[in-house]
């Protein structure tokens, strides 16, 4: 199998998978391997975006009723992180949990949900493999509560 196809079978299972409702909380792809572009296929768009290594971060948590923002003040900070930043191609997310501001005056919108089917896909930006992001604790608590919100229910089966 070419690639290409590769890529698009996985894809494609990963949609008929999320549509069923069982949960992905997706990561980004700084690597390149391409796993986050069948990522963002899932959700809708491309992954256009700008960025930048080692900057200081602030994640404003701007939906504080969300479950993923359980545990949360109004913001945690990153004293180290590459930065991504606007525009993200991406479609308007269901929630926007979180935004991170960079101290140039960049934001990115970082905690992003979506519903497809009855599939949740709870988008997270932090993490970079040269920074020890996932070490923090607050980022441990996001991607825990992610976790959590997109969990499978027992809701109701839809024919589609």
């Amino acid at each position: 199998m070419q690639l290409a196809e590769e890529r698009q079978h996985v894809t494609a299972r990963g949609e008929r998978r999320g549509t069923r409702g069982l949960a992905r909380p997706v990561e980004p792809d700084p690597l390149g391997t391409g796993r986050a572009q069948r990522r963002h296929e899932l959700v809708g768009r491309g992954r256009r975006t700008r960025r930048e290594a080692g900057e200081h971060e602030r994640i404003w948590i701007v939906d504080p009723a969300h479950p993923i923002a359980d545990g949360f003040g109004p913001y945690f900070e990153l004293p180290e992180e590459e930065m991504y930043g606007e525009h993200f191609d991406i479609p308007d997310p269901d929630d926007l949990v979180f935004i991170s501001w960079f101290p140039g005056g960049e934001v990115f919108r970082s905690g992003c949900t979506f519903h497809r089917g009855r599939g949740k896909i709870f988008y997270f930006r932090p993490g970079h493999e040269t920074h020890p992001t996932y070490y923090n604790a607050d980022v441990q608590r996001a991607i825990a509560n992610g976790v959590r919100w997109a969990a499978p229910t027992n809701g109701p089966a839809f024919a589609y």
